[in-house]
């Protein structure tokens, strides 16, 4: 079951620990606190942890999910409660 590559990552609200400036002639230095002396994009953010990789749904289970909505479901209250159930899905493979 191959996972959804374009499924939008939720924002990362993670904060950096440190940064890193490159300096013109190839070194580096690694600041604790961020200084307003260097443009951001001067800065490269330092985590402790990769940010996590939202995990998507399959073909498959996008498939599923349509067949199941398109025989069972026939007013709206019915489909968004579907739809919650699938995001509630989606937080547990995601947690």
């Amino acid at each position: 079951m191959a996972e959804n590559k374009n499924a939008k990552t939720p924002t990362d609200d993670r904060q950096p620990v440190a940064w890193l400036k490159t300096w013109s002639d190839g070194s580096v230095s690694v600041l604790k606190t961020k200084s307003h002396a260097f443009a951001d994009h001067e800065l490269e953010p330092l985590y402790t942890a990769p940010p996590k990789q939202w995990v998507g749904l399959t073909e498959e289970e996008r498939e599923f999910l349509l067949h199941q909505a398109l025989r069972f479901y026939d007013t709206n209250a019915q489909l968004l409660s579907f739809i919650k159930t699938v995001e509630e899905k989606l937080r547990e493979k995601n947690a």
